[in-house]
């Protein structure tokens, strides 16, 4: 069956006449490719390559500002001030 949808913004709209027996269900759909800025190429459908950086770009875009913390772990020094910080507020109500 084919039918005339529209693409709103990340969601597409059916007409609302249909019924469905299932509640998901694979679709294919075709867009026009005067629609389309960019198509991913064959290389970015593949997984990645271990060791090819990939996943690593992947995990900096969701730790976000909090790579840094990684990146950089705070000294012996600093490690035992936040450790203290951390039993005095737990064990002494952070005095």
């Amino acid at each position: 069956m084919q039918v005339d949808a529209v693409y709103d913004n990340g969601s597409v709209k059916l007409p609302d006449h249909l019924r469905f027996k299932h509640q998901r269900f694979t679709l294919r759909i075709e867009i026009p490719d005067e629609e389309v800025v960019s198509a991913p190429s064959e290389t970015e459908s593949q997984d990645p390559e271990p060791g090819s950086g990939d996943i690593r770009d992947q995990i900096r875009a969701i730790l976000g500002p909090d790579h840094e913390k990684l990146t950089s772990p705070p000294t012996a020094e600093e490690t035992k001030e936040i450790w203290h910080r951390h039993l005095e507020e737990k064990h002494l109500g952070g005095r």
